[in-house]
């Protein structure tokens, strides 16, 4: 060592500190794998919080979707008790069976509850509407005209048997009584069919 020059110092410092090819080569692979590792974790990152929102925007379609069909069923519940009850109050005019006491209470109270419930079905159609599903809307609005239409017409023929007793129009009108009962329930079971496939929809999108 003490035959080292100054010279031989300086050369043995530069070729220890002297950065060849594949040292540079070296640090830039590694700051590339670096940021690729970070660019992936940012892109997970992104794909998981696009999914965890779009779950929960499936998940409160869903969620109004049964609300549709609970209003629904509210409508078409009270709808059925009405119907069956007023079937059986004009088949008794006809029989001459007086309407009173707790038969007379129970038509009064169904025809209440179809009334207050008509807000059910107009819910259950905003609802749909509101989800894009305007084909099933739809069909919600033709069932509740079609009950609007059959009530109309069991008001007008009740106000004429007060007045004028048992006619044919009566007995006519209640030997179609049950084809329009059935025709309204396919309504509704149309309305059902078409909020499941609303919900297959919903899933498929997921």
């Amino acid at each position: 060592m003490a035959d080292l020059t100054y010279e031989n110092m300086k050369q043995l410092v530069e070729i220890a500190t002297e950065k060849g090819t594949f040292d540079y080569l070296s640090i830039v692979l590694s700051s590339v794998v670096t940021l690729i590792a970070v660019g992936m974790s940012y892109f997970f990152f992104q794909n998981h919080a696009k999914q965890v929102t779009n779950e929960k925007v499936i998940e409160k379609e869903v969620e109004k979707l049964y609300e549709a069909v609970d209003c629904l069923f509210e409508f078409s519940n009270a709808a059925d008790l009405y119907l069956s009850m007023k079937e059986k109050s004009l088949n008794r005019r006809i029989s001459g069976i007086p309407i009173d006491g707790d038969f007379k209470d129970k038509v009064e109270n169904a025809t209440e509850e179809v009334f207050k419930n008509f807000r059910h079905v107009h819910k259950s159609s905003f609802i749909l509407r509101a989800l894009g599903e305007s084909e099933a809307s739809a069909k919600v609005d033709v069932y509740r005209s079609c009950m609007i239409s059959f009530r109309k017409d069991i008001y007008k023929i009740e106000m004429n048997a007060d007045k004028n007793g048992v006619t044919q129009e009566l007995r006519d009108f209640m030997s179609s009584y049950g084809t329009r009962k059935s025709k309204l329930n396919k309504e509704r079971d149309e309305c059902l069919d078409a909020v499941a496939e609303c919900k297959k929809g919903i899933k498929s999108v997921s």
